[in-house]
């Protein structure tokens, strides 16, 4: 029976969707009894639906009733899975296969995360701000420079995006931290001063003075709440890729206001966009960019490499490339 793959790859408001170079590409790498269609709204998307097979881009679970999930077999998300945690609980709990695009994104964040990390260690704010006002400030700038080299930083729960930015530190000669309850990845072993499980998150905090937090993967609760922040050393700098939310806005004010938290560069945020009244947005000692660390000039051509090896897996029913599992959708209940 011919299979129906919806490609929902789109951005109404802006009436963006994925160009047709690419779209033509997949349909040229699909098996010959599998259609390609390709949607550019959310109305078109929602009259696909019952025909869709595989469905890749952004799952409206609120608009997927059962007849749709006793068709759909597998969902291809375009981003993390993080942002659309919600929905795909849903469709895991369904029996529907779902699979995420962090391999893609991986090297691009780690590359950010140190961008970040280099930018506020070197006061590059600051720098920047003088240049826009013409002032030389070398005397003003030197103090607040810190050095990367022998410092302690640590990776909260390390994942392979954490292994890819440990990797990026390596050669700065930082001592190296992680938290990780899983198997870690052999070269960070070779790297990394200390491996901890992550019951012991509070003395990597404590001994760190660079926390990085890049993991994706969603939580019942905050990944670090504000008596985690308490224990940082005065001071602390703290770099966030990971998924939007596991800091509280709110205990992450309240730890740069009180400089428990010395500086933070931020990528992502409870909130998003990040409202106009955070007070985030005006506080000198951090740097913001509007979760774009993933973005790259070649994302939609890694995309649609992993989109296509996907199909062929699940065509010949193999392990799919970054499968998202109920322990990853829903690690509270999966644990009982």
């Amino acid at each position: 029976m011919p299979r129906q793959l919806t490609l929902a790859i789109f951005n109404e408001p802006t009436s963006w969707s994925l160009d047709e170079v690419h779209v033509g590409w997949l349909a040229d790498r699909a098996p010959d009894d599998v259609e390609v269609v390709a949607v550019t709204s959310r109305d078109e998307l929602l009259s696909a639906l019952p025909s869709t097979d595989y469905l890749v881009g952004f799952p409206l679970t609120s608009d997927l009733g059962k007849h749709h999930l006793e068709r759909l077999r597998w969902v291809q998300l375009v981003g993390s899975g993080g942002e659309s945690l919600a929905p795909v609980r849903t469709l895991v709990a369904n029996g529907v296969r779902v699979t995420s695009a962090l391999s893609i994104r991986n090297a691009t964040t780690a590359e950010h995360a140190i961008a970040l990390l280099l930018a506020m260690t070197r006061s590059l704010k600051f720098a920047i701000t003088a240049q826009q006002e013409h002032r030389w400030t070398t005397d003003d700038i030197a103090p607040t420079i810190t050095d990367l080299a022998g410092a302690t930083v640590g990776i909260v729960e390390l994942d392979a995006l954490g292994a890819e930015i440990a990797l990026r530190l390596a050669p700065f000669g930082v001592d190296l931290l992680v938290t990780a309850d899983s198997d870690v990845d052999e070269r960070v072993q070779h790297i990394a001063t200390s491996i901890m499980p992550t019951n012991r998150t509070d003395e990597l905090l404590s001994r760190s003075e660079i926390i990085i937090v890049a993991n994706p993967s969603p939580a019942n609760k905050p990944l670090l709440t504000r008596s985690d922040l308490a224990q940082l050393q005065p001071g602390s700098l703290l770099i966030d890729v990971s998924l939007s939310g596991v800091i509280r806005h709110d205990d992450l004010v309240w730890a740069l206001e009180r400089r428990t938290l010395g500086a933070a560069g931020l990528d992502v945020f409870e909130h998003e966009p990040l409202p106009q009244e955070s007070p985030l947005w005006s506080m000198p000692n951090v740097l913001i960019t509007p979760h774009c660390a993933a973005v790259s000039p070649h994302y939609w051509d890694r995309a649609c490499e992993i989109i296509a090896t996907n199909l062929d897996r699940i065509e010949q029913e193999q392990p799919m490339i970054d499968e998202i599992t109920s322990r990853w959708a829903d690690p509270g209940v999966a644990a009982h």
